[in-house]
């Protein structure tokens, strides 16, 4: 099996992936690079972690009807576990100790998705598909545990984008990041302050039309 399947893998990592420049197709081979990576987090592991997540989901009720039925059942404080388990084999797999095909065997076992990424993958992804499908299907209650989860979760880890935020717009205090940005849904909101106005090519922050909205919402308010 791990024979074949490391075939197969070989054969994927050779075949040209698309690159959509306009509306010119052009195909570039970009080979996997591992500088800079950690070993548990080499893209080996990620595929085989999301391929467990698909083999119980298919095995079951979907993918969308395994995270609906966690989201519609458990307690919101037992979401992040239970849907933590779907990515994780209950036995001790070959994924779980080794970086690569033929890799140096780790000394302890390791999961294949960490809490941090699945926390990624819920607020970026699941809870906002989620929310929609609540939404069109008029399932209230639904929509407001979803909205509850996302201004309930504790923020994701930090990206460039949302250190480049703390400090443009709260000069890297501590006490006033914790105050403003709370949850994750706050910090959702700080990366869409940047690509509405911070990537549009301001040259400083006095000429931002964020700038200019922030003061007009002043005066409304006072």
């Amino acid at each position: 099996y791990l024979a074949n399947l490391k075939i197969i893998i070989e054969q994927f990592k050779k075949m040209p992936a698309l690159i959509f420049s306009g509306l010119k197709k052009q195909k570039t081979l970009i080979p996997w690079s591992f500088t800079g990576v950690r070993p548990a987090n080499f893209p080996p592991r990620r595929i085989a972690g999301l391929g467990y997540l698909l083999a119980r989901c298919w095995a079951g009720k979907g993918l969308t009807g395994e995270f609906l039925g966690i989201f519609e059942t458990a307690e919101l404080k037992m979401i992040n576990e239970k849907i933590f388990r779907l990515f994780c084999p209950d036995n001790d797999d070959y994924w779980h100790r080794h970086s690569t095909f033929g890799s140096k065997k780790f000394k302890n076992k390791t999961v294949l998705i960490g809490h941090d990424l699945v926390d990624i993958i819920l607020i970026n992804i699941v809870v906002p598909i989620l929310l929609l499908y609540a939404k069109k299907n008029g399932q209230d209650k639904l929509a407001q545990k979803l909205l509850a989860y996302y201004t309930g979760t504790f923020p994701l880890s930090d990206n460039y984008l949302t250190v480049f935020m703390n400090h443009r717009l709260m000069g890297n205090n501590k006490k006033l990041i914790k105050q403003l940005v709370p949850a994750a849904g706050q910090q959702q909101g700080l990366l869409q302050i940047f690509y509405d106005f911070c990537d549009k090519g301001y040259e400083s922050c006095r000429q931002c039309g964020f700038l200019v909205w922030l003061r007009g919402h002043q005066r409304q308010l006072s």
